[in-house]
């Protein structure tokens, strides 16, 4: 198949590497778009296993299974996971298991995966800062935020391949032709054997030592903020500043093309566009579009912020990944299939989150199967 791809490819060398990607992402990420996304968390992917398997016998889970393969095969839906769900995935032990969880997740995803969370956010800054200048994109930012199971952790093309120019982009589109039709049963067993046990465990210990530092971090900065809005307020700032020299680097690319009303903001910006990039966004919160544009932070920022407004409750690595679950299913998916605690954190009224999106959030099988059918 490699070899029929990369002839292929090199007979027909119009087209390049970044094309070619582009237009298999966004046919991909129409497509997926046309369907009903069911995003199930990794504890949900582990009981339909073990039901599929016949390690267990519930009544309410096999009959959801058994619906979610009915619509899948119907090519009615999709259920989508994540570099969360990967990573995840890759901590079960039992190497007969850990397959078997990939091999359902290739039947029911389709090979549908978001792109990584990094991706995603500067996909919507993009979006976010092209849509202040005043202008509209072209191509629906939901369609560009799909991609296939074999790039669960980004796209990586091989590159300085010592090639002409015609070979090198011929090889870079048949490897692409390849991770595009990859199992992630196949993916996690050559992941598996070549990080070993140290990716599993290390990796639990890095969320566990974060949940540390927030919590700490939290502690400290305890009286700074006290209201739900202003906690979150500090979150989305936080999450957003990470991603500053994103938002510069696209307001001095789009800077010939400034078309909106805010005349003094872009004298401003012609001197220094560092200046007053935060100040502007600190304003935009307000914007009730912001929150759709910015649906990752968006979701992101709810979450820690109403965790932090609990003084009660403590971040646990755990917490980390629901809430990076929560991110993908909330901002792009129609329902969300979870565990009790983080469904009664995200249908809580200060969240409001059921305004913004309309994904629907179950931890009952039986909830969730009334409202699949």
């Amino acid at each position: 198949m490699v070899k029929n791809s990369f002839r292929y490819h090199l007979d027909h060398p119009s087209v390049t590497t970044d094309e070619y990607l582009e237009s298999q992402h966004l046919e991909w990420g129409r497509a997926i778009m046309a369907l009903t996304r069911i995003y199930l968390d990794t504890c949900y992917w582990v009981k339909l296993r073990d039901v599929k398997s016949g390690r267990v016998d519930d009544p309410e889970l096999s009959a959801l299974l058994s619906k979610l393969q009915a619509m899948v095969s119907s090519e009615k839906a999709c259920c989508p996971i994540t570099q969360t769900t990967s990573m995840e995935l890759l901590r079960h032990e039992d190497a007969s298991t850990r397959r078997a969880t990939a091999e359902l997740v290739d039947e029911l995803s389709t090979g549908a995966c978001l792109v990584t969370r990094a991706d995603r956010l500067n996909l919507e800054m993009e979006y976010w800062v092209h849509s202040w200048l005043g202008y509209e994109n072209r191509r629906p930012m939901e369609y560009r935020a799909w991609t296939k199971l074999g790039w669960v952790d980004g796209v990586d093309i091989p590159y300085e391949t010592g090639l002409d120019p015609q070979q090198e982009s011929a090889v870079q589109k048949a490897f692409a032709d390849r991770m595009w039709t990859l199992p992630l049963a196949e993916a996690t067993d050559v992941m598996t054997a070549n990080i070993g046990e140290y990716r599993k465990l290390d990796e639990k210990g890095e969320f566990d030592r974060l949940a540390r530092t927030l919590n700490e971090s939290n502690r400290l900065h305890s009286d700074d903020c006290k209201s739900f809005p202003q906690i979150y307020r500090s979150e989305l700032m936080s999450i957003v500043e990470e991603f500053a020299p994103k938002m510069i680097e696209i307001v001095r690319r789009e800077r010939p093309n400034f078309t909106r009303r805010h005349q003094e903001t872009r004298r401003e910006f012609s001197s220094d566009p560092n200046l007053p990039l935060m100040s502007v966004f600190s304003e935009a919160i307000r914007e009730p579009g912001l929150r759709q544009t910015l649906r990752t932070a968006h979701v992101a920022a709810s979450c820690y912020a109403s965790m932090r407004h609990d003084r009660r409750r403590k971040l646990t690595g755990n917490d980390l990944h629901d809430f990076a679950h929560a991110e993908s299913a909330i901002a792009y998916c129609d329902f969300f299939l979870t565990e009790r605690p983080l469904a009664a954190l995200l249908n809580k009224g200060n969240l409001r989150l059921a305004a913004d999106f309309p994904c629907k959030v179950f931890s009952s099988p039986a909830d969730a199967l009334r409202a699949l059918s």
